[in-house]
């Protein structure tokens, strides 16, 4: 079995800000916002909590880069073209959610800030723009590739008999979940964001990343 200091110390790093950006969440009142206007109405009242949640998020997917390979080589000694696929899903899923939260860190104060002082129209134009600060806003990466790994290297630690049953299980759940935001974000229910922040942010995630930092110490 593998074994990496580094590895498990960015995996249970990584699961203290998931923790930590699911409880910041439900503090946040931007995560009631429907649609744009809503949502830059609602930052103007309290961005502090909405910034938090960048920060957090941002250094949270950095770290869980850094356990990635490790995480390969204890489900599988010799892994297969869908193990490595699913990795290279992580590795882009994780890379796109780091940067595009410390990216509107920089951004969205400014577009904000254009937004309070420009007319209608141009408000409109603003307030529609902020979408497109995240690099990948249905989560296609973000969400549905890193629950894609979850779920493969949980299949896959299984059938090797390299992680617990019970592990493998959260797993499983927890790559459903991340699907869930997915589907939430193509139809629009936005409401299932806070479902999934609860039972998979609060929970699950952290339990799985701790669980992993474990197995790799």
């Amino acid at each position: 079995m593998v074994h990496s200091w580094f590895a498990a110390s960015c995996a249970a790093l990584a699961g203290i800000c998931y923790l930590a950006y699911s409880a910041v969440f439900f503090f946040d009142p931007c995560r009631n916002s429907t649609n744009a206007h809503m949502f830059m109405s609602l930052f103007r009242e309290e961005p502090r909590f909405y910034m938090w949640r960048s920060r957090i998020l941002g250094v949270g997917a950095a770290l869980a880069l850094g356990m990635i390979p490790a995480s390969l080589e204890l489900v599988s000694a010799h892994p297969t073209d869908l193990l490595l696929w699913a990795t290279g899903l992580a590795f882009v899923g994780f890379a796109l959610s780091s940067v595009s939260n410390l990216r509107s860190l920089q951004i969205l104060p400014v577009v904000h800030g254009d937004h309070e002082r420009s007319g209608e129209e141009a408000r409109t134009a603003l307030a529609r723009s902020i979408s497109y600060v995240h690099l990948d806003p249905r989560g296609w990466f973000t969400f549905g590739g890193v629950g894609v790994w979850v779920a493969v290297l949980s299949a896959y630690g299984l059938q090797e008999g390299t992680i617990p049953l019970v592990l493998a299980v959260v797993g499983f759940v927890l790559g459903l979940l991340y699907a869930t935001v997915v589907a939430a974000g193509v139809f629009h229910r936005y409401a299932v964001f806070g479902v999934v922040a609860g039972a998979g942010g609060l929970l699950l995630s952290p339990l799985w990343f701790l669980w992993v930092a474990w197995l790799l110490r």
